[in-house]
């Protein structure tokens, strides 16, 4: 009787869902790649090389245009850390809310 138990024992368990868990990783992985691949295509794209000073222009006027574009890029860099911390606010009011309703909830009204 024992002997009958030894295959059954023996033999490696599959779990049936490993193949919709292997979709769904997938899947949420290209859901992912997707975006972010789009996203650093349309931005490699729309930022073209700045363009050389006409010759005519001042060494004074030179530092200008320089000094104008590092502004230019401290000003983007500005924008980007803005945009992070909106959603950080946005992510912690959401926070507060649920933390808010789930005392209310508790409370029993």
């Amino acid at each position: 009787m024992i002997a009958s138990w030894i295959p059954t024992i023996a033999r490696p368990r599959v779990n049936s869902n490993f193949g919709s868990f292997l979709v769904t990783v997938v899947s949420i992985g290209i859901a992912f790649v997707i975006p972010v691949a789009t996203l650093m295509f349309v931005r490699a794209k729309t930022r073209a090389p700045a363009p050389l000073p006409p010759a005519d222009l001042s060494v004074s006027e030179r530092q200008d245009l320089a000094d104008l574009r590092s502004r230019m890029l401290e000003f983007d860099e500005m924008q980007r850390r803005l945009g992070e911390l909106e959603e950080r606010v946005d992510f912690a009011e959401r926070l507060l809310t649920r933390k808010e309703e789930s005392g209310r909830l508790g409370d029993g009204h």
